[in-house]
């Protein structure tokens, strides 16, 4: 253990207050980002570019769901069908999502389901 080291601690020659500079002034490895997590404004949910920063939900978008940017129609191999379950099962998660976060109640979930298999069986 700790006490099993000859010397103490104030036998070391100087202090850390005497080396020049600091950790975020060395240059080369991940030490050099200035400040600490503490200095980043905000969190990872006020990243712009999010999926929560998307208002309303994949059933107010007019069209299909291919016409969504980013969806599965970029995922290489997918299928028509595949596409078309993809897009229905991101609803439904969107749709739980805001029910969960209290963005919308319980009647505006069991309608945006109701819509999502109504324009499914079409």
């Amino acid at each position: 253990d700790a006490t099993s080291i000859p010397g103490a601690a104030t036998s070391i020659p100087g202090d850390a207050t005497g080396i020049p500079g600091d950790a975020t002034s060395i240059s080369g490895d991940a030490t050099s980002i200035l400040g600490d997590a503490t200095s980043i404004p905000g969190d990872a949910t006020s990243i712009p570019g999010d999926a929560t920063g998307i208002p309303g939900d994949a059933t107010s978008i007019p069209g299909d769901a291919t016409s969504i940017l980013g969806d599965a129609t970029s995922i290489p191999g997918t299928r028509p069908k595949q596409i078309k379950t993809i897009a229905i099962q991101r609803r439904i998660d969107n749709l739980g999502e805001r029910y969960y976060d209290g963005v919308i109640n319980a009647m505006e979930y069991l309608d945006g389901l109701s819509f999502i298999v109504a324009k499914r069986k079409k």
